[in-house]
């Protein structure tokens, strides 16, 4: 049991060391530098959660290939791979660079594809509450196709809705 109590604490304290060299470099807009010590994060969830924090500044910033990078890190989180996409399409779709929001739509398209359990979930916040999961594929086809309607791109946007499987 010491041993395993010792070998969390080394866990946490590279992931704390880390997470510092990460927010420094984020801080200072080096997101690509950033990238290999989140990787070497060993918590996943720290790992998924930096990742997108990344990818975030990133988009923010113009630096999106450093966006892309980092949203393609997160090969097990599709849902915030797909959401880091669709922000970034935002982003080409409001510069009018429809061939670049293709390009990252198509990618969009193909991440959602991974996600696994039924198309469309419901989230039961109390016994009484539930809500849409807005990050089901269903969901993400769903904000998916809007995305090519706004691109003017009419024909993927119907083709996407076709992805949508009838759950009722």
């Amino acid at each position: 049991i010491a041993q395993a109590l010792e070998t969390s604490k080394k866990v946490n304290e590279n992931t704390n060391l880390l997470t510092g060299i990460t927010h420094q470099l984020i801080r200072g807009e080096q997101y690509e530098l950033a990238l290999p010590f989140v990787k070497a994060i060993s918590i996943e969830d720290h790992k998924n959660n930096q990742l997108q924090e990344i990818a975030q500044a990133a988009i923010k910033s113009g630096q999106y290939s450093a966006a892309i990078s980092s949203a393609n890190a997160l090969v097990n989180n599709p849902q915030a791979h797909a959401r880091i996409l669709l922000l970034l399409a935002d982003k080409h779709i409001e510069a009018g660079q429809t061939d670049r929001a293709d390009e990252v739509l198509s990618q969009a398209i193909t991440v959602t594809g991974t996600i696994a359990g039924p198309e469309s979930q419901i989230i039961n916040v109390t016994e009484s509450i539930q809500v849409d999961d807005e990050f089901d594929r269903a969901s993400l086809y769903e904000t998916i196709a809007i995305k090519y309607a706004e691109a003017k791109q009419y024909d993927k946007a119907l083709q996407i809705t076709q992805k949508i499987e009838n759950s009722a």
